[in-house]
């Protein structure tokens, strides 16, 4: 994700079925929100173990620029 050429750009995140809230998700007045501040991958959601659900991103400032999603998971025996 990027911000906008108006600076940083706040996302808010609802998730489903339980869902942990990624490293850069932070709570703010009972919302969970990322800060997008520069032109990164940004961890969303961080689960134990691999779940099925929905996430739901819903930009707060204008000109928020998302590239793709990548979903990681690794089960070791």
């Amino acid at each position: 994700m990027a911000p906008g050429a108006s600076g940083a750009a706040k996302i808010e995140i609802t998730l489903s079925n339980g869902e942990h809230p990624g490293t850069d998700a932070k709570t703010e007045n009972g919302r969970t929100v990322v800060n997008v501040e520069r032109p990164r991958m940004y961890n969303l959601v961080d689960n134990e173990t691999v779940n099925q659900g929905a996430i739901e991103l819903k930009a707060l400032d204008p000109g928020l620029a998302v590239y793709a999603f990548t979903f990681t998971s690794c089960t070791i025996a």
